[in-house]
């Protein structure tokens, strides 16, 4: 633990993914806060927002209005994909839907729609669909044999109509 005086304030920047408890304590009470940090390497992408029931929002290439899923660079690297990114609706499966090669521009994004129509290489169209009642979703990368899991909704809560969901800027969660 760091003493902070009661007007000062304490800046921590972690270098790993963890969970980590934030306890303050005065001469009258304590509490704590367990948080659960993804820290974002250079070149890394993440899944910043997915739309589960798309009714009357963006459509696909055949004008349909399928689900997606947005895949953001936030890192000022650009980001490489050469078949090691994934993305799964099955936490036994976390390389269901592989990325097709190619790059993420630093703070760009990509949509990839969750159609079950299963065209990686024609308009990014994932293997699965989601559904709107919630279920898992992960961006998974597979590197030297093993499977790390870059953003994960474990589950994810019930979608409504033409909403949205994901990140802010500052990635905290909301909807």
């Amino acid at each position: 633990g760091v003493a902070v005086n009661p007007s000062d304030t304490l800046t921590l920047t972690p270098s790993v993914s963890g969970t980590y408890e934030l306890i303050a304590i005065n001469s009258v009470d304590s509490i704590s806060q367990t948080l659960n940090l993804n820290v974002v390497q250079p070149g890394e992408p993440l899944l910043t927002e997915f739309l589960a029931n798309n009714i009357d929002g963006i459509t696909d290439e055949d004008g349909d209005p399928e689900d997606w899923i947005q895949i953001t660079n936030p890192s000022a690297v650009e980001t490489v994909i050469n078949g090691n990114y994934f993305l799964t609706d099955d936490p036994g499966n976390l390389t269901k839907w592989a990325l097709p090669n190619g790059t993420i521009a630093p703070g760009a994004s990509i949509i990839v729609w969750a159609s079950g129509k299963d065209t990686p290489a024609v308009n990014l169209h994932a293997n699965f669909s989601l559904k709107e009642e919630g279920e898992y979703l992960a961006l998974t990368k597979l590197e030297g044999g093993t499977t790390t899991i870059l953003t994960e909704l474990n589950d994810y809560p019930k979608q409504f109509r033409d909403i949205s969901y994901g990140v802010l800027a500052d990635l905290q969660t909301f909807t």
